[in-house]
């Protein structure tokens, strides 16, 4: 796989609320163009198309759409050029790209890059991921398949530094393989880019309607945590039943994933835990309530 490097020592930044809503729009959301000036990327010899221009092509169509949501959008690039300057060390040109999102204090980070390999006949999209509270937004944006003629490759977690370098949920999405004949076609394709930026805007959109109403979903979860009350004899069972619940929380509450990680540490004390849950939960509630 080619994609941005992944130097340095990994670390594990903890994420902001995952496109928390904002009162007037969706909330910020940084899109980072893969490559571009000194560097350019991949490139599809045959076609003469590099994935710096695809991925730039890709980005503003994607923050057109975006900003018509209501999000507010910044580009690391919205042009052919370094983030730095030309020539700069790999790590300072991609610490360079998630400072722009630490900056902003953005909600999500999404960088687009397609995929190469010395062999032509490898292909797929895929989404990487880094931070645990990364995987769920990566499960919404797998959505480049077999409809837009791309083989589907999919989740992937690694600790490229795009995705360790920023303080918020981040992904990274290889939209196919420039290198294959079949792929490396579509992405040259206009309309297959105005495909890409349309599913992900959509999904996006969708995802962050989802998250705007944290009291509701708390409330769902201290519903759920009425029949769990019940399942706490077998706390392995109501351990994994929870999860899904606060999984599909997608951060949307410090207090919840709080909340599940004292059931994972106190699941031999199943009376006051669930105490302890239910408080929590009620106290999420009151808070998103104010």
């Amino acid at each position: 796989k080619v994609g941005p490097k992944a130097s340095g020592k990994p670390t594990d930044p903890v994420g902001t609320a995952l496109m928390a809503g904002y009162v007037g729009g969706r909330g910020k959301i940084v899109i980072d163009p893969g490559h571009g000036g000194g560097d350019p990327g991949c490139r599809n010899r045959e076609l003469g198309v590099y994935e710096k221009d695809v991925t730039l092509d890709i980005g503003l169509r994607l923050m057109q759409l975006l900003q018509a949501q209501g999000w507010q959008v910044e580009m690391t690039r919205s042009t052919d050029r370094d983030v730095t300057y030309a020539g700069s060390p790999d790590l300072m040109e991609l610490q360079a790209r998630a400072d722009v999102a630490n900056r902003m204090g953005a909600d999500v980070f999404v960088s687009i890059h397609c995929n190469a390999s010395i062999s032509p006949a490898v292909r797929g999209s895929s989404i990487y991921w880094y931070k645990s509270q990364e995987r769920p937004l990566a499960e919404w944006l797998e959505l480049l398949d077999e409809s837009l003629g791309f083989e589907k490759d999919g989740l992937i977690q690694n600790n490229f530094a795009v995705l360790r370098l920023t303080s918020m949920p981040a992904v990274l999405v290889e939209t196919a393989f420039l290198t294959n004949s079949v792929e490396g076609r579509l992405l040259a394709n206009p309309k297959i880019r105005q495909s890409i930026a349309e599913r992900l805007a959509q999904v996006l959109d969708r995802r962050a309607q989802a998250s705007e109403e944290p009291a509701q979903k708390i409330e769902f979860t201290l519903r759920h945590a009425q029949i769990l009350e019940g399942d706490l004899a077998q706390p392995e069972q109501a351990i994994a039943r929870y999860r899904v619940i606060v999984d599909q929380l997608d951060a949307a509450h410090p207090d919840a994933l709080d909340a599940l990680d004292r059931l994972y540490s106190a699941a031999d004390n199943q009376p006051e835990l669930y105490k302890v849950l239910e408080k929590k939960a009620e106290n999420a509630t009151s808070a998103a309530d104010r």
